[in-house]
């Protein structure tokens, strides 16, 4: 009760619980609600699986670039072709439009051709027709979208960003979307013919349903991604509430005042508040972008159904991932007074990448012995987070996952009380 006493009092500091509560929650919460937005959409993109005509004509009819730029979502007519005339008056040359439907417009595109004027059009129609009005033939008119030909390379110049999206229905026209077309449905009879397509490699419970790996992709990495911010704001708010007390020059009397137990408790008290504020802000946005999902995808992945595998997992992604973040910050607060300090904040990433690379390279392996590489691989703390977090794409056995956890767990108790000084109290500072 003490240390929760204490812990409150904290809190009750406007200018500290606006640093421990207000801002890193809300950039925590952003970035995560981006990435399941982004998640969501691209798997219930997969999920619809539109047919080729649906997406040529949702493509074609519904663009939202031509909403944006025109205020309407049908293609433009067979655009004018506006040849410019060419005038002298008092010893001046100038370009005057054919008649006046031949107007310039921002959103129109000019063709600067060669001096002698002989240019073929029509390769320039398949890309432009439906996406602009008028296409001016000229030397000096200026639309936001010019296409010079007069040198042996053809430039483009955009002169403003509603003109930079034109490009982008020119990148989708009506020539491109029917071979998009003709690709898709080509390419879905080789998926109706393959039907399921599973992965078996040596050493896992079961094989990897390649056929449906984008989307438990997508949860796996969401997961590690809300992981990962979970163990960036408790590193944070446990360095942040010190460091504050410490540059008021109250740190070690409140030490000796509380105790050091009651003090450190109340510390990790407001730790812990810091991450459940989060994940309750998080997690009901999560089920809400994942439900559908869940019953549409995952249940074809035999790991979800396994009692134990996923609760394992889990436990071993924040472990492993708390045993980096306190790996880092040791390293960096042990070796700052070192002329590359920074570097050592890296050294866990290092670790995990080469790690991941052995563990990828054992694959090319035939045989038991690849096998036991993989588990060995896996079951080291911080190099093994690459496998660990791909555990559900690959039906990774639960005593592996079980070695990775306990390592890291031994691995994060060892660390902590043996680098307590530099990671708690930072003494030399004060």
């Amino acid at each position: 009760m003490k240390a929760l006493r204490i812990a409150l009092a904290f809190l009750r500091i406007p200018r500290l619980s606006l640093l421990i509560l207000g801002l890193p929650v809300l950039i925590g919460v952003a970035i995560t609600t981006s990435q399941l937005l982004v998640t969501g959409v691209v798997l219930e993109s997969a999920r619809r699986g539109l047919d080729t005509s649906e997406v040529g004509t949702a493509q074609k009819k519904g663009n939202l670039v031509r909403e944006l730029l025109f205020q309407t979502s049908e293609p433009f007519p067979e655009p004018r072709i506006c040849r410019w005339q060419v005038l002298e008056r008092d010893g001046n040359t100038f370009e005057v439009p054919p008649t006046s439907d031949c107007r310039p417009d921002r959103l129109d595109v000019a063709i600067r051709a060669p001096a002698d004027g002989n240019i073929d059009l029509e390769p320039y129609l398949e890309f432009l027709r439906g996406s602009v009005e008028r296409i001016h033939i000229c030397q000096r008119c200026s639309p936001d979208l010019v296409i010079d030909l007069r040198n042996d390379v053809p430039q483009t110049d955009v002169h403003s960003v509603w003109a930079g999206l034109m490009l982008v229905l020119f990148l989708n026209n009506d020539a491109v979307l029917e071979q998009y077309a003709s690709a898709r449905s080509s390419l879905g009879k080789v998926r109706e013919g393959l039907g399921k397509v599973f992965f078996f490699a040596n050493g896992f419970e079961y094989p990897l349903l390649l056929s449906h790996s984008v989307a438990i992709m997508a949860v796996i990495l969401n997961i590690v991604g809300i992981v990962v911010i979970s163990v960036w704001m408790a590193l944070k708010a446990h360095r942040s509430v010190l460091l504050y007390i410490s540059r008021g020059g109250a740190l070690l009397p409140m030490v000796a005042a509380f105790g050091r137990g009651s003090f450190y408790r109340a510390i990790w008290i407001i730790t812990a508040a810091r991450v459940a504020i989060f994940l309750a802000c998080i997690l009901p946005i999560v089920y809400g972008t994942f439900s559908e999902v869940f019953d549409l995808d995952l249940r074809a992945f035999s790991f979800f159904e396994h009692r134990g595998l996923f609760p394992m997992w889990l436990l071993s992604i924040i472990l492993s991932m708390s045993l980096a973040a306190l790996t880092s910050s040791v390293a960096e607060l042990k070796e700052r007074q070192h002329a590359a300090h920074m570097l050592f904040r890296y050294l866990p990433i290092v670790a995990s990448l080469g790690g991941g690379l052995l563990w990828l390279l054992t694959f090319a392996i035939d045989g038991p012995v690849s096998s036991v590489m993989r588990d060995m691989l896996s079951g080291v703390p911080i190099i093994g987070i690459v496998p660990i977090i791909l555990a559900p794409l690959l039906g990774m056995r639960l005593d592996v996952l079980l070695v990775h956890s306990v390592l890291s767990l031994l691995s994060i108790i060892w660390l902590g009380q043996r680098n307590a000084r530099w990671f708690a109290t930072h003494v030399e500072e004060v």
